[in-house]
């Protein structure tokens, strides 16, 4: 068994919370991420900010809203 730091856990603890809050709002999360997932799969690094502009602007509210709810249940 490998031995883990402080640090180290609370790394793992970060991350298996973040899963959980992806998983809980799955939907949401899919809701603005699959437009800018499926523009990147198509034109790869050659993606143009114009043709992402909107979904863009979408993803970075979700994540604000996001960061602020767990921010405001600290």
């Amino acid at each position: 068994m490998t031995e883990m730091n402080e640090h180290q856990k609370r790394v793992w603890k970060r991350m298996i919370s973040s899963i959980d809050a992806y998983r809980s709002s799955r939907s949401g999360f899919y809701d603005v991420w699959g437009d800018l997932e499926i523009a990147r799969a198509i034109d790869g690094d050659n993606v143009r900010y114009a043709e992402v502009d909107d979904p863009l602007d979408a993803m970075e509210r979700f994540l604000r809203d996001k960061l602020n709810d767990a921010e405001g249940s600290a």
